[in-house]
């Protein structure tokens, strides 16, 4: 792991000597311990794995608004990703993300991985006005409590992220949140090669299937594709299958069979 610059986002470096970079962003409230499952799994990879604006070790980089964490994210790839360049995944909150980043910075990006992105004011806007408030609710039930709701919806969650999510989860932080995220552009053009996935069971399929269509105006070998049995968090459901499906993704080949293209 390289020595943190305060004036970058921190960020855990893993397998440095592999000559490709791999950009990890988490969701909402969460941090880079989301990915720890996944880790693993991405071994042939230079793997960069930031906490994203106003979560845990980057608090101090608020506020969460979609370009500046991009912008963030964008001098992060400069600095330390191998020649300049990276692949970039995203989930939800961090998808948003990487889709401004790879729509603004195209020359930072060798390819696109993003689940859960899709224009939330078309179809959750309901779940905009009250999710911040929802947080005050979650933070009086007792940890082991929510631990076995996860548990119960097929999610494991790594050591010490709930405490984080905890943490990170303040009613203003996701007023703001939010607030940015339901102004996304979902019709900007993104002309890296680009993929868009929902979680069968959570996701607004139509929504990721519009977004890959506008992939598609960038780069014709963009997709969008459903992950069948998927929750929206599906990379903490089978993170070995999210691992794969990146690798599949990066390396050009055909993607796994849960993967079922949307045209």
């Amino acid at each position: 792991m390289l020595e943190q610059d305060t004036e970058l986002l921190y960020h855990v470096s893993l397998n440095s000597a592999q000559s490709t970079t791999l950009v990890l962003l988490h969701g909402l409230s969460s941090s880079h311990l989301e990915f720890t499952p996944i880790l693993p799994h991405l071994t042939e990879y230079h793997l960069l794995v930031p906490d994203l604006p106003a979560h845990s070790r980057s608090i101090h980089h608020a506020p969460f608004i979609v370009p500046h964490a991009a912008r963030l994210v964008a001098s992060l790839i400069r600095a330390r990703a191998h020649n300049r360049k990276c692949h970039l995944v995203g989930f939800s909150a961090g998808g948003f993300v990487a889709v401004e980043l790879a729509a603004t910075y195209p020359e930072l990006v060798q390819s696109l991985f993003v689940s859960g992105v899709y224009d939330l004011a078309a179809k959750w806007g309901w779940m905009i006005r009250v999710a911040p408030y929802m947080t005050i609710i979650e933070g009086l039930a007792p940890t082991s409590l929510i631990s076995f709701i996860y548990r119960k919806m097929g999610l494991q969650l790594p050591p010490g992220l709930l405490e984080e999510m905890s943490a990170n989860g303040k009613v203003a932080m996701l007023k703001v949140a939010w607030k940015s995220l339901r102004e996304f552009n979902s019709e900007r053009e993104v002309h890296v090669r680009a993929l868009a996935l929902a979680g069968e069971k959570q996701d607004d399929v139509e929504g990721v299937r519009r977004l890959g269509r506008v992939f598609r105006k960038g780069n014709e070998m963009s997709r969008a594709a459903v992950v069948e049995g998927a929750m929206h968090w599906w990379s903490l459901q089978w993170p070995e299958l999210f691992a794969n499906g990146v690798v599949k993704w990066i390396e050009e080949k055909e993607l796994p069979s849960r993967f079922k293209i949307l045209e």
